[in-house]
């Protein structure tokens, strides 16, 4: 192996034949512990889509404000707080927490125009959906 590297949902490897020496890449997905997601108002729980983060991320980025290598960094960092925190069972509301802390890091004009769209997207410290604008005073300004 040559060169290993995280992606969106696995990691990708840089080999090199033995034999021949030609070069060559692999993407091995990981294979996360089965986590659900809860639903607000009684719906039932569903598995957990990384694929969901993703789609909102380029939607957030459409202006060009995230490089892809950018939105592979985030979806990483919250793909494995999801999973390294969750006990099999994550809120909705927890999900949007976390992408709106680890936006909030380096890109703080994202976050804000994440909580302005999600109106759940408030720490679980935060009790009520009027609270989301302190939430968004909270993050740095951009220069």
């Amino acid at each position: 192996m040559i060169d290993s590297r995280p992606v969106r949902l696995g990691v990708r490897r840089r080999r090199e034949c033995t034999v021949c020496q030609q070069r060559f890449s692999t993407v091995e997905a990981e294979l996360p512990p089965e986590v659900r997601v809860g639903k607000a108002r009684g719906r039932p729980s569903e598995p957990f889509q990384p694929e969901k983060i993703l789609r909102l991320l380029r939607r957030l980025s459409k202006d060009g404000a995230l490089s892809e290598d950018e939105v592979d960094t985030i979806l990483s960092a919250v793909v494995n707080r999801i999973r390294r925190n969750s006990a099999g069972l994550v809120e909705s509301r927890a999900i949007a927490a976390i992408i709106a802390e680890i936006l909030g890091k380096d890109f703080p004009r994202i976050a804000r125009r994440f909580l302005a769209d999600y109106d759940g997207a408030i720490p679980a410290a935060k009790s009520s959906r009027g609270e989301a604008a302190a939430v968004q005073r909270e993050l740095p300004l951009m220069e």
